[in-house]
């Protein structure tokens, strides 16, 4: 599911098989990102 590579220092990488980009969990940023976006699906499901 994540793909950990401490190597690669940006906050999308590309996966590993397949087309598109993935979190990279290495970065603090990757974590906040992923933290936003639980916290507006969460907001979305009971507040809406």
């Amino acid at each position: 599911m994540f793909r950990k590579n401490p190597s690669k220092t940006s906050v999308f990488v590309p996966k590993s098989s397949g087309l598109g980009w993935t979190l990279n969990p290495r970065h603090p940023l990757g974590w906040i990102i992923l933290g936003a976006l639980f916290i507006l699906a969460v907001y979305k499901i009971f507040i809406n």
